[in-house]
């Protein structure tokens, strides 16, 4: 499934969001559940559509039981046996039957459902439409943000159809395609042409500014989906977290976490590490969580012993900062934590980005290569070409532009304000054209 298809853009969203709105409130979750499920037997494959909907039934069952037990005692273990249930049916799609990447979100998503309403069973949706429209809910399933049952329910009889709202969603989703294929597929070329040299004759500079490059186009690529996903939430009415937030201007390794993936992070925090006794005063306690929610995390995001390795990598890296380093890095401007972070970054990014290890080792020989500065004219060239998108990459990359916005929309005066209503109606036209221009 991909947001970027062109005929998802100009003839499914069109078509659906049409028939959407003219829908009377009562088949309105009916009809977003029946686009779900074209939309899988559609860009996967019909075999696959089932699975997920047998799922969905699988947890209704799940739920109906854990909200119909008397005792906590009896809706524990009828929870425990729902939580493995899912875990087992994740293993047999992945591995038997080569289910694709959108079985993880939803089984994360069904897993939060057996949690929250073990919790609070009012929270329990007795029509299957109702219930089925959290777990089939397209706008989440190719990258995400997972969503925290006990926040969708809410919305899921009330939703916020009002037409600012909605406005609001269709702008944020341009935004978010923006991201994808202006931003992330302007600079993944020089990614590509750094990644394809001969790592044995690879520079120092060329080898940082091409990790810098990919580092840059996941985090458009996925922040782009995230922010396409929270758009066309909100068009349908609903209101999801989100799930990035600057993650480049962190100051440390602890701080990155908490602004990458953050709809995954707090699924771990909320659902494992806080259940299994969060941090609290034993710091072997702290240690043993951080290791279970991180190597957790590197499985959901690929099943993989190097996202293993990622996971260890971050949780004892947050473990030193814990340690001593945030207190020495406090005492330190703040540009040197945000050095001291990037780096650690691209280091990870090299793992996340080479499956063979003999491409990866090569790799980080050329990033610690130090002889190779006398031979980096190449990477210097690279620098000065790639310089524009370079520059405008670093700059949303930050939030520089969601506070300048900001501050034109409180202008209190004519030219401040009349910029910000003009750039309003201009931007996201030019970004739809222009993104549009480049999927064709």
């Amino acid at each position: 499934m991909t947001f970027t298809n062109i005929n998802f853009i100009l003839y499914f969203l069109p078509v659906f969001f049409t028939i959407y709105y003219l829908l009377p409130k009562a088949v309105k979750n009916a009809f977003i559940v029946i686009g779900t499920i074209f939309l899988i037997a559609h860009e996967i494959s019909i075999l696959s559509a089932l699975h997920f909907t047998l799922i969905a039934l699988i947890n209704y069952i799940h739920c109906l039981l854990i909200s119909s037990r008397s005792s906590k005692r009896r809706a524990r273990s009828t929870l425990i046996l729902a939580i493995a249930i899912n875990l087992l049916l994740f293993g047999i799609f992945t591995f038997v039957l080569k289910s694709s990447y959108v079985l993880i979100v939803i089984i994360l998503n069904a897993i939060s459902m057996d949690i929250d309403i073990y919790e609070d069973k009012n929270l329990m949706q007795r029509d299957f439409i109702d219930f089925a429209v959290y777990m089939l809910f397209f706008p989440v399933l190719v990258i995400g943000p997972i969503i925290h049952y006990n926040e969708f329910a809410v919305q899921i009889k009330n939703k916020n159809l009002d037409i600012d709202y909605i406005s609001h969603g269709l702008v944020r989703f341009i935004c978010g395609l923006g991201k994808v294929t202006l931003l992330a597929h302007s600079i993944k070329p020089l990614w590509i042409e750094v990644s394809s040299m001969n790592p044995e004759t690879l520079n120092i500079v060329a080898a940082w500014i091409g990790i810098t490059a990919y580092a840059l186009y996941l985090y458009f690529a996925l922040d782009g989906y995230s922010d396409m996903a929270t758009g066309i939430a909100m068009m349908l009415g609903f209101k999801l977290c989100d799930n990035f937030n600057s993650p480049f201007v962190a100051h440390s390794v602890t701080d990155f976490t908490k602004r990458w993936c953050i709809s995954l992070n707090n699924f771990f925090r909320d659902y494992i590490y806080t259940p299994l006794g969060g941090s609290g005063k034993n710091f072997f306690l702290f240690v043993i969580n951080l290791f279970t929610c991180f190597i957790l995390a590197g499985l959901c995001l690929a099943f993989s012993p190097r996202f293993i390795v990622i996971g260890i990598f971050l949780a004892v890296v947050i473990i030193i900062e814990r340690g001593f380093l945030l207190k020495l890095l406090s005492f330190l401007p703040r540009v040197f934590g945000r050095i001291y972070t990037w780096i650690l970054i691209c280091i990870t990014m090299v793992l996340v980005a080479f499956p063979a290890p003999s491409d990866m080792l090569s790799y980080y020989r050329a990033l610690f290569n130090p002889s190779s500065l006398g031979h980096s004219r190449h990477g210097i060239f690279l620098c000065f070409e790639y310089l524009f998108i370079f520059f405008v990459c670093g700059f949303f990359a930050t939030p520089l532009p969601r506070l300048l916005t900001k501050k034109l929309s409180e202008s209190k005066t004519g030219p401040g304000m009349g910029l910000y209503r003009f750039g309003e109606k201009l931007f996201p036209s030019l970004i739809l054209i222009l993104s549009l221009a480049t999927l064709i």
